[in-house]
This record gives structure tokens, C-alpha cells and sequence, in this order.
């Protein structure tokens, strides 16, 4: 048996070693067990192997990939040994015995997790426990075969295989159709309900949640009783019990109309230099909310048709949140010329010469109002705005722009002193 398991997590398995391995681990809870083991080793093994790789960007995107794979692969097994394990454990021997914590999860990577019984590491098996990350990416795979990532500083709840708890932070997650009802809930006492997808819930320090769907559908319900179904595409916000709208708070100057994106309409940056998903790194560009907002990921620097006689008093405006924090985002009109893009930064801390940091900030959590003087830097006839999220090192920046408006800052007209 040792042969057909190490050709399983190999990749080399046959169906009939296949039909073979899942019989041996449903006979006994000792095979269950034996059998999770090895595939907490693995994944931990693997997680090593891309740590020791740091030079080799394309190398190294292709064998997370396939770690990945691999892990998503014996998903099932491991789903299926944990069943076997916990049919197959011996009654306790007296009413008085106490049933030992059973893990509800495989830790598959991890930046800086700490649970309650101390630092966690890849592959290590998780009970229901309190976890708090500090800064980076972490994922598990719960025994639901639910894919859980937490982008750094979170505080979560592990609850069970088909429930968690978000305190604050931002965590996506991945769904299968049989893990259909998986439940976020909420410190207010609101849930999210997965109904087969992919979804991401982030909790802001302010009390507010916003819940946004990427694949599929959701259903959220609050404290207020208030419910609504999302679709991929949709977001919501509960704030104070209630369903509101999603962005941030306070009101614009502009009384003009936000632009419009279509993901027909976005291209590739394709200024002088190639920087759109640079180094075979992903980049990819998503709309919600009927076009009033773009989700770009990875190496991601796209462009969208925007006509416009920039003048000295011309303001770009948006409201931008930031989840994972690349080396260079912000927006601009792609000028395109004398190797000056037209951009200003607003976060990361790559520097440009021809991109302007005069309106850079720090990340925070939440959405946050961003205007921009355009004709302060520039001015002229421009046919496309420039939108980046630039991280050519590990293709992992996520950024949001929403409400997009260009208008003109009224001039204001000195008054005349009049003589008596």
C-alpha cells in the first residue's frame, strides 16, 4: 500500500489502484488517519520546495501551480479519510469520556498564521480554533473541500468544515457544489451562505462588511432580517444591521456621471514598455456592479476608451480599495509619450521617475476617496484612461476602482474691489 499512496501523490495512480486505495482507507480509521498524515507531509514537503526557489519567478509560478493541483487533487481523498476517520472512531468507553477535537482543516500555505495553540505551518492539520495573520497569504483547505484564503491582517474563526467566523480582515472563498451552504458569519450576527461559488468578504475595522461575488451566487442575510442574493458580478455592504451600497463614505464634488467599464472594452497597456502580466505573470480584469466598478488582479495594467480634453482644472476622481497590496497601483490618463504614462501612484513603494507620488498614501482598510489635479501635471487630448496594479514579482496585487469621474474643478473668479 505504501506504493500505490506514494504513486497517488505523484500523479502516477491507476483506477484500479484508485478503486484499491479508497477501499483500504474506508476499512479502517487507522488508514484514515495514516493516510491524512502523508498528505499533510506533502503539502508541506512542497510548500518547502517553493520557499527555496526565490530567483526563479516563471519556475516557481508554474510549481505552485501544480503543488496546487496536486493538493486540489487529493481534495476528495482527504475528504473522504476524514469521513472514514471520524465513522470509523471506537465509541467512548464510558459516558464520562470525553471525544477528542477533531481537525476541520489541512493548512495547505501560510505567511504569518498564528492559532491558539501557537504559529501554524503548512500542512498542519487544524482544529476549531481562533487564527490571526498579520500580513500575507494564507490557505487552507477545509474537510468541506473549501478553499479558504485569508490576505493578511485577518482575524477568522475556525468553526467547523461548513462554517467559519470573520472577525475582521479580508478572506476569499472557494466553494464546490457539495460544499453548497457553507456559512460566513459576521460579528453582528449576519451570514453569508454559499450557494455554489467563489466569493470574498471583507470586514472593516469601521463595523461595516462588504461581500462580493466573483463565480456563482451567495445568499446574505443581517441582524435586520434583511436578506438578497447575489450573482457573480454583485456586491453588497452591511452596515449597522443593514444592507446598504458598497464604497465609501461621504459625497463627491462631481456632479458629472461615473465611467462605464465593460470587459470588452478594457485592453492591455501597450505603451512603450510591456507591463501588462510582464514576465508571463497572470493579469486579468473584472466589472461589477453594472460597469461602475473594476477589479484588477496580478500583474494587471489595462487601459479603457475615455475621450477627453484634459485642461488645466481637470480632477480625476475615484474611490479605490486595496486587499492585496502590489508594488505600484494607481490611475491616470495613458499618455503614452516621451515615456511619461501619465500615471499617479497611490499605493506601493516601486518607484517610477515618469509616475507621480505626490498623491501616494497608505493602504487602508475599506474604500477610500482618491482625487486627483490632472491639469496640474498635464493637459492635451487624451483617447484612454490608465489603470494599474502593478507587481511583477509575484502577480498577487488586487486592486479596486470604483466610481470613476472626470470633470472640471470650477475656476473661481477673483471679486473686483470697487471704489465708493
Amino acid at each position: 500500500m505504501d506504493t500505490i499512496i506514494e504513486q497517488y501523490f505523484d500523479g502516477d495512480v491507476s483506477a484500479a489502484q484508485m478503486a484499491e486505495l479508497s477501499q483500504w482507507i474506508q476499512a479502517d480509521s487507522a488508514h484514515a488517519e495514516r493516510f491524512m498524515r502523508t498528505a499533510a507531509f506533502y503539502n508541506s514537503l512542497q510548500a518547502r520546495l517553493l520557499e527555496q526557489e526565490p530567483e526563479a519567478t516563471i519556475e516557481r509560478s508554474t510549481l505552485r501551480l501544480r503543488v496546487m493541483g496536486s493538493a486540489f487533487a487529493a481534495a476528495a481523498l482527504i475528504a473522504m479519510a476524514l469521513t472514514a476517520w471520524f465513522i470509523l472512531q471506537p465509541e467512548p468507553a464510558t459516558l464520562e469520556t470525553k471525544p477528542a477535537a477533531r481537525p476541520v482543516a489541512t493548512l495547505v500555505s501560510t505567511g504569518d498564521a498564528i492559532g491558539e495553540f501557537g504559529p501554524l505551518v503548512s500542512g498542519q492539520d487544524l482544529l476549531p480554533q481562533m487564527i490571526q495573520t498579520n500580513r500575507g497569504e494564507t490557505s487552507f483547505l477545509l474537510a468541506s473541500l473549501t478553499t479558504v484564503t485569508l490576505h493578511g491582517p485577518v482575524q477568522m474563526r475556525l468553526d467547523s468544515p461548513m462554517h467559519v467566523t470573520l472577525l475582521s480582515g479580508i478572506a476569499t472563498f472557494r466553494c464546490p457544489p457539495e460544499a453548497r451552504g457553507f456559512t460566513v458569519a459576521l460579528p453582528d450576527g449576519s451570514n453569508i451562505v454559499d450557494l455554489g461559488t467563489e466569493f470574498c468578504v471583507d470586514a472593516n475595522l469601521d463595523g461595516s462588511t462588504e461581500v462580493w461575488v466573483y463565480v456563482g451566487s451567495t445568499q446574505v442575510t443581517t441582524t435586520a432580517k434583511e436578506a438578497s442574493m447575489l450573482v457573480a458580478g454583485e456586491g453588497v455592504c452591511i452596515r449597522d444591521g443593514r444592507l446598504a451600497e458598497p464604497g465609501a463614505t461621504g459625497q463627491t464634488e462631481a456632479a458629472v456621471d461615473p465611467v462605464v467599464f465593460t470587459e470588452q472594452k478594457i485592453k492591455p497597456y501597450v505603451g512603450g514598455v510591456h507591463q501588462d502580466g510582464q514576465h508571463g505573470l497572470p493579469t486579468s480584469a473584472q466589472v461589477f456592479e453594472d460597469g461602475r466598478t473594476l477589479r484588477l488582479v496580478g500583474n494587471a495594467w489595462k487601459t479603457v476608451a475615455y475621450p477627453y480634453n484634459v485642461t488645466p482644472n481637470t480632477i480625476i476622481e475615484a474611490e479605490v480599495r486595496v486587499p492585496r497590496l502590489g508594488e505600484l497601483q494607481g490611475m491616470g490618463f495613458d499618455v503614452s509619450r516621451g515615456g511619461n504614462y501619465g500615471a499617479f501612484q497611490i499605493f506601493g513603494s516601486e518607484t517610477i521617475p515618469s509616475i507621480s507620488r505626490e498623491y501616494l498614501t497608505g493602504r487602508k482598510t475599506g474604500w477610500m476617496r482618491v482625487s486627483v489635479p490632472v491639469g496640474k501635471h498635464y493637459t492635451g487630448k487624451f483617447e484612454r484612461l490608465l489603470f494599474m496594479c502593478d507587481d511583477d514579482v509575484a502577480g498577487e496585487g488586487e486592486c479596486w476602482f470604483r466610481n470613476v469621474r472626470v470633470y472640471e474643478r470650477p475656476e473661481i473668479t477673483p471679486l473686483k474691489e470697487t471704489q465708493e
